[in-house]
C-alpha cells in the first residue's frame, strides 16, 4: 500500500508544471525507499523523454529566452550532481538493479554489431544471454546507463523533432545545454581530474572477474625432498588471485558511457529510415505526437 501511494504521489507530481513537478519529485527522491524509486525510475525516464512518441517535458524546446525560471529550475534538476542524479546514485548503491533499453531504440550499424561475433567490450555485459534463439532483445542497463540511452535517443527520437525552431534558439535549449554539461562533467580533460561524486560501483562486470596478481617469495625446500612433492614450480614465484579492494572501472565506466552512448547513437543515426516498431516500455498513456522527418537545428549543432 506504501508503494502505491508513493507512486500516485509521483503521478500528482508529474501533472503540475515545470518549477512545482520538479520541487515536489526532488522532496519525494529523498523520502522514498529503494524500493519505491527503483519502481518509479523508469516510470520518470518514459515521462521525461517520451521515447513511443508521446509527450515528453520538452527538453529540446525550452530556451532561457523564452521560459527562464523552467529553463534554470530544469538545467538545475538534471545537473551531472543535481537531484536526478542523486536519484540514480542512489539507486547504483544497489549493482543488481537493472532496466532494459528497447534495441528498436538503436541505430541499425549497433544492432548488426551487438548481432555479429565482433561485439564492442562496452556492450558485453550489457547483453543478455539468451542460450535458445540467441537474439537480443534488450540491453540490461544499469540506471545511470539507462538515462544515457534514452537521453541521447531523444535528440534522435523522429517523433521529437523540433525544426521549427530558429537555429539561434535551437541553441540555447535545456537539452543542448545540458549536453554540454555532461561532456564537460563526466569527460574532464584536465589530468588525474576526479568525476564528481565519487563513487565506486560494481555494477559493471563483476568485481570478483578482476583479480590482481601477487608475486610471492620462493618457499625454502628442502633438496633432500623431491621436487616433484611441490611441484614442478616449486622453485618459482607461485600467483596468488586476490580480490581487488576497488573496482578497476570505477573511475572511468561513466565516461566510457558517456562517449561511447553518444558516438554511437548520434554518429550512426538512421532513425528516418528505420522507425521505431517496438511498444516497449510504455508506462504512460498519453496523446501521441505527429512523426516528423527532418532533423532540427540544434541535432546539427550538437554533432559538431
Amino acid at each position: 500500500m506504501e508503494s502505491d501511494s508513493f507512486m500516485n504521489q509521483v503521478y500528482i507530481a508529474l501533472s503540475k508544471p515545470i518549477q512545482s513537478r520538479c520541487a515536489d519529485l526532488t522532496i519525494l527522491f529523498q523520502k522514498g525507499t529503494l524500493r519505491d524509486l527503483q519502481a518509479v525510475f523508469p516510470v520518470l525516464i518514459d515521462n521525461i523523454f517520451g521515447p513511443q512518441g508521446t509527450l515528453s517535458w520538452d527538453l529540446r524546446t525550452i530556451t532561457a529566452t523564452v521560459k527562464s525560471h523552467d529553463f534554470h529550475t530544469l538545467q538545475q534538476f538534471f545537473s551531472p550532481c543535481g537531484p536526478f542524479f542523486q536519484l540514480i546514485y542512489g539507486l547504483l548503491k544497489d549493482s543488481y538493479i537493472k532496466y532494459d533499453f528497447s534495441p528498436a531504440f538503436l541505430p541499425m550499424k549497433v544492432k548488426q554489431m551487438l548481432e555479429s561475433s565482433h561485439v564492442h567490450p562496452f556492450y558485453v555485459d550489457l547483453i543478455p544471454v539468451n542460450s535458445q534463439n540467441k537474439q537480443i532483445t534488450s540491453l540490461l542497463l544499469n540506471p545511470f546507463d539507462y538515462y544515457m540511452f534514452h537521453f541521447a535517443y531523444y535528440l534522435i527520437n523522429p517523433f521529437h523533432q523540433r525544426s521549427g525552431l530558429t537555429l539561434q534558439s535551437s541553441w540555447s535549449t535545456v537539452y543542448y545545454i545540458l549536453c554540454c554539461d555532461y561532456v564537460l562533467h563526466f569527460l574532464p580533460t584536465t589530468v588525474g581530474a576526479l568525476i564528481l561524486p565519487v563513487i565506486h560501483y560494481s555494477g559493471k562486470n563483476p568485481v570478483q572477474h578482476y583479480q590482481q596478481q601477487v608475486a610471492r617469495p620462493p618457499a625454502r625446500v628442502s633438496k633432500l625432498l623431491k621436487t616433484n612433492l611441490f611441484g614442478e614450480a616449486a622453485n618459482e614465484f607461485p600467483v596468488i588471485l586476490q580480490p581487488l579492494e576497488k573496482h578497476p572501472r570505477s573511475e572511468i565506466w561513466r565516461s566510457e558511457t558517456i562517449l561511447t552512448v553518444f558516438l554511437d547513437m548520434w554518429l550512426n543515426n538512421d532513425q528516418i529510415s528505420h522507425p521505431i516498431e517496438s511498444n516497449f516500455n510504455i508506462t504512460l498513456a498519453k496523446k501521441p505526437l505527429h512523426f516528423n522527418e527532418l532533423p532540427a537545428g540544434e541535432y546539427i549543432r550538437i554533432i559538431r
